[in-house]
């Protein structure tokens, strides 16, 4: 099953985007009822057939969405942690591997990966616009499309390591809680936890300070390294606003119909994501979720 969702993900990728980020569940599921590792040699196998449908370039990507995530999953939460442990060291975990394939693969073959990764971003870019030049998109209209993706681009060159970080954390996430409302049909059952109380380390703030004021030195590996650091705790600080409005929502009882258009606001809305992560970095000091006392 596992195999089959990510074939389906490298082969169809716009509708099969659903089940690439699926991909590792069969995987998670099958270990913690059987062992972990009936869940290796599980991995193993669907690594080799990969291997044999697409080459060795898919054999990573299954390895890190997958195959390494799903381990890392079912080893954690085998050590009795809470959900969000479970999905920030699983995450480090693969991100950890995808350092170490890139400087190996510098090492064996002297080919800059960052190089690689830049060629394949404007390559993905010039498809892009190649596409609706054909779709009949031109003039100003052209012009304009082809300037944002040029951005984009540059936004990709710049922070791809901690977009691949944070999709890393997006795919553990989806899948253990999946696990979670799920597991009990086959007898696996997890830690319960209660997400409206998440909070990150306040000394955490600090990070967020320093890459902040690191974005004025003009340098551009320090620049490198802050908006990377900057993406990264966005997203934590972005979750910690969620629980924020998690609680917003149990505590006046809105109708549950509100909460979905909540939601898929912040799925077309980028300025919605922001404002929910700067009320997750000011939880720090408003303390939202607790109730106010009124004084009589």
């Amino acid at each position: 099953m596992a195999l089959a969702l990510f074939l389906a993900y490298i082969t169809f990728p716009v509708p099969g985007v659903v089940a690439g980020f699926l991909s590792p569940l069969p995987i998670v599921i099958y270990a913690l009822t059987d062992g972990w590792l009936a869940g290796l040699l599980m991995v193993v196998l669907s690594a080799a057939a990969v291997w044999g449908y697409a080459g060795p370039a898919a054999v990573v990507l299954y390895l890190l969405q997958s195959g390494i995530l799903a381990l890392a999953l079912v080893v954690f939460v085998g050590r009795g942690l809470s959900m969000s442990r479970v999905i920030a060291y699983s995450t480090a975990v693969c991100a950890a591997c995808a350092l170490l394939i890139a400087v190996v693969y510098c090492l064996v073959s002297g080919v800059n990966p960052h190089a690689l990764i830049l060629e394949g971003i404007q390559a993905s870019v010039q498809q892009a616009v190649d596409v609706y030049i054909k779709s009949g998109v031109t003039g100003k209209d052209l012009a304009a499309l082809k300037q944002a993706m040029e951005q984009f681009a540059q936004l990709l060159a710049v922070a791809y390591p901690s977009l691949l970080v944070v999709f890393l954390g997006v795919v553990a996430g989806i899948n253990l809680l999946l696990v979670r409302r799920l597991g009990s049909r086959w007898g696996v059952v997890l830690p319960s936890s209660d997400f409206v109380t998440f909070r990150l380390p306040e000394p955490l703030v600090w990070l967020v300070i320093a890459g902040g004021f690191s974005l004025f030195v003009p340098t551009r590996s320090v620049h490198l390294v802050s908006y990377n650091l900057l993406t990264v705790l966005g997203a934590l600080y972005f979750v910690q606003g969620l629980a924020v409005v998690a609680t917003f929502f149990g505590r006046f009882v809105l109708p549950r119909f509100v909460r979905y258009i909540f939601y898929l606001l912040l799925g077309i809305q980028p300025y919605l994501i922001i404002a929910v992560a700067v009320l997750g970095l000011f939880d720090i000091w408003g303390d939202f979720r607790v109730p106010r006392k009124k004084n009589l």
